[in-house]
This record gives structure tokens, C-alpha cells and sequence, in this order.
């Protein structure tokens, strides 16, 4: 019976594991598709970007996207001093307030043709889905 139990945990979490694998994949595809295309066709995609840089006749845009979750965690914090030649330890537990980020930057190349040239994925594939899914303006 413990194999049995053994072989299916692990079919679960081959099945998790590609379910989250395959969204980053899809990501990093469909960026690396926009290469040869015209630059409008990645407007279209993502939305106006973000931050436009022109030079020598070379276009880079940037789409950006940043999470922040906030979220109460705890807090311990230990100090050691010596006293008369003893160490002395004192411990303090609490909750802090911690951050955790996710952040997504898509990087686009143009010429001055606006032909795509080159496009990256910086930070993790999976957190730029919202980019995804932004209405062009």
C-alpha cells in the first residue's frame, strides 16, 4: 500500500509542477515571438509601454509590472552582549510587517524600421500574466 501512496504523491506533484512550468513557458514564448514583428504588434499585446527610450534610431520599450503583498510575519531578534566577561542573551519575538515582491519587466527592441529585433523577459516569466491581459491604449 505504500507504494501505492508513494506513486501517487508523486503523479501530483508532476501534474503541479507542470501546470506551474507551463505558464512561464507560454510567457517566454509568446515574448520571444514578437521577434520580426513590428513594434505595434507587441502594443497591441501588452498596451502602451511603459518607459520608451529612443536612440540612434533604435527603440527600447519597456513594459513594467510590480506586485507588493503585505503581509504580518513574525519577528525574532537575539542579542548577545558580555557582561563582567559573561555573555548575556536576549531574545525579543513580535510580528513585523514584511513585503514580498513581484516583479516583471518586458524588454523590446526595435530598429528604425520598427521591426522587432529582440525581446527579454526580466524577473520571473509568471508574475508579467497580468501584462498579458492589460487593454490597449
Amino acid at each position: 500500500m505504500k507504494w501505492f501512496e508513494t506513486g501517487c504523491l508523486v503523479a501530483v506533484l508532476v501534474v503541479v509542477a507542470a501546470c506551474t512550468s507551463t505558464g512561464e513557458t507560454e510567457m517566454s514564448r509568446t515574448v520571444a515571438g514578437f521577434v520580426g514583428q513590428p513594434r505595434d504588434a507587441a502594443i497591441a499585446r501588452l498596451g502602451r509601454p511603459n518607459k520608451v527610450i529612443i536612440e540612434d534610431g533604435e527603440t527600447e520599450s519597456y513594459w513594467l509590472k510590480v506586485d507588493v503583498e503585505t503581509y504580518a510575519g513574525l519577528s525574532n531578534w537575539r542579542e548577545i552582549r558580555t557582561v563582567d566577561g559573561q555573555a548575556r542573551i536576549s531574545e525579543t519575538e513580535g510580528m513585523k510587517i514584511k513585503e514580498h515582491r513581484r516583479d516583471c519587466i518586458i524588454k523590446i527592441t526595435a530598429n528604425a524600421a520598427s521591426t522587432i529585433k529582440t525581446s527579454e523577459i526580466i524577473g520571473n516569466p509568471a508574475n508579467c500574466a497580468d501584462l498579458f491581459n492589460r487593454p490597449a491604449s
